[in-house]
């Protein structure tokens, strides 16, 4: 996979809950050029036998999907109206051939999924804000400082990012609560 820079592109699998199988996204190899050609999702069993391709989808020039940790469905990103505007339609799927949802929209990116494959933490790029959402509910919780950095959930409901304020950095613990 082209990755128009220095670094060397790495596939990053997901292993299942049972350890019996992982899933992994694979982008196109050349991730600028035909738009139409789809991220590919495989499921790679452990016992030996043959990966399978499970679904593909089209996804924003340069990005691909975020598989959540059930491994039961995933997140992207689809561009839309002109390219310059850099505006997206954050979407979730499933892996069961079910229709994708839209989020929201705007200059945005998906950041990661929680423990728990329901709540997700995302950002906006301008002015850069971090959001936390949870799949097929309205709203977004908005976190108490931004811009945040590095941003890790430690269990479902329980969260750490770094912020910075001029030479100084904080290190915050918080809650979905």
């Amino acid at each position: 996979v082209y990755t128009y820079s220095e670094y060397a592109y790495h596939a990053t699998p997901v292993w299942s809950p049972d350890s019996n199988f992982l899933r992994v996204s694979i982008p196109p190899q050349d991730p600028l050029g035909d738009a139409s050609i789809p991220v590919k999702i495989y499921h790679i069993p452990t016992d030996g036998t043959p990966a399978t391709l499970l679904t593909s989808v089209v996804v924003a020039p340069l990005d691909n999907v975020v598989l959540a940790p059930d491994t039961n469905h995933f997140a992207y990103k689809e561009q839309i109206g002109d390219p310059a505007e850099n505006l997206f339609s954050l979407k979730f799927s499933d892996l069961s051939g079910a229709s994708a949802s839209e989020f929201t929209t705007g200059s945005l990116g998906f950041d990661t999924w929680a423990p728990d494959s329901s709540h997700f933490n995302f950002y906006n790029w301008n002015p850069r804000e971090t959001f936390i959402g949870q799949v097929a509910v309205p709203g977004v919780i908005a976190l108490d400082a931004n811009p945040a950095m590095d941003f890790s959930w430690i269990t479902s409901d329980r969260f750490v990012f770094i912020v910075q304020s001029g030479a100084n950095y904080q290190l915050r613990i918080g809650t979905l609560s």
